[in-house]
């Protein structure tokens, strides 16, 4: 029941937008634009720049997740790693001290999946979707044809995949401070992939939910967005823009960004992507486009808009204090959920 709810809310939001400014005004509260740093230092201690801006006094432990190509939930189960290298081995995005300079908590160990058989290399192209249909949390997120056509006792590879899916979740949501640290990539004059990326682990199936066809969603859409919505956790982006191919085919370094607003940091990472290689015919269109070009800014888009709302009507409404509701509600919306936003320049 609560799944179905959270989709008809959810197909409100995309009829008719409940953003930042209506709640904003709703509450009369006014917020800045987020704060998008950036410098040219492609190093560590550019990241080091970076992350002392965004969290220059935060407690406790700090994870960061990495993320490397095909390595969907490759440390939530031990048994799908190979002991040994291979000619497949997954290869870094970065080099190991720019997640060690933030902190030695890291999700990815790089070790060796069997990508021929492991079904964590084929999270890009998910073919364990009806292993879904056992799981009353994503159940709705299909068709009654879809699970309706499965046998009644879910195979080894389903209950495989639902225990990495709910252990990687419970990766997400415990640490008090996460770094979500990326490298934006271009793969053809259509497709590239950065932040959501990383934090979906991959995108190339996630389909967008319209009024008159509810589509298939990501499962870790409201997973991440609850996080991200969440006033107690910090939630911290930082994408490298390094060897970007322009249409020729020569790379470029264009620097590092980072903020605590998701779409902040993807609209950003878009506009520069595009100063060198078009790989969008339109950065950025509000409402969601019927066919967006790119799986990265469909689901950052879809993503965004749940944040959105969860900001307004999620845990900040426990808190019981009116004065502090409406300053933490503030905080919010100026870190996470501002439609606007501005470049700060660390470098001199």
């Amino acid at each position: 029941m609560k799944r179905y709810v959270f989709i008809l809310l959810l197909l409100g939001v995309l009829s008719s937008p409940l953003d930042a400014k209506t709640v904003g005004s709703e509450n009369d509260i006014l917020y800045e634009p987020s704060a998008v740093y950036f410098t040219q230092d492609v190093s560590a201690d550019g990241i080091k720049k970076i992350y002392k801006q965004l969290a220059p006094s935060l407690p406790g432990t700090v994870q960061v997740f990495e993320y490397a190509p095909d390595s969907f939930l490759s440390n939530a189960d031990n048994s799908i790693l190979a002991t040994r290298p291979t000619d497949e081995a997954l290869q870094r995005d970065l080099p190991p001290e720019f997640a060690d300079t933030i902190s030695r908590e890291n999700n990815l160990r790089y070790s060796f999946p069997r990508l021929k058989n492991s079904p964590v290399s084929k999270w890009h192209y998910f073919r364990f979707l009806p292993c879904l249909c056992y799981d009353e949390k994503y159940l709705d997120s299909l068709q009654d044809r879809q699970c309706q056509a499965q046998s009644w006792y879910p195979s080894w590879d389903c209950r495989q995949t639902l225990k990495w899916m709910h252990n990687y979740e419970e990766q997400v949501q415990s640490p008090k401070t996460l770094v979500v640290l990326s490298k934006a990539k271009i793969y053809d004059a259509n497709s590239f992939g950065a932040a959501f990326e990383n934090i979906m682990g991959g995108n190339a199936f996630l389909l967008t939910i319209s009024v008159e066809k509810v589509g298939r969603i990501h499962p870790f859409l409201e997973t991440w967005a609850e996080r991200l919505a969440d006033p107690k956790k910090h939630t911290l982006f930082i994408t490298v823009l390094a060897d970007i191919p322009d249409t020729e085919g020569n790379l470029h370094s264009l620097g590092i960004i980072g903020s605590t607003n998701f779409w902040a940091l993807q609209q950003e990472t878009f506009k520069r992507l595009n100063r060198v290689n078009p790989v969008l015919a339109e950065i950025h269109s509000d409402p969601l486009p019927a066919d967006p070009s790119s799986h990265e800014v469909k689901g950052s888009e879809m993503l965004d808009k749940i944040i959105r709302v969860k900001v307004a009507e999620g845990p900040v409404r426990d808190i019981k204090n009116p004065q502090k509701q409406r300053k933490v509600l503030k905080r919010l919306l100026q870190e996470r959920a501002a439609e606007a936003y501005k470049i700060v320049s660390l470098d001199k």
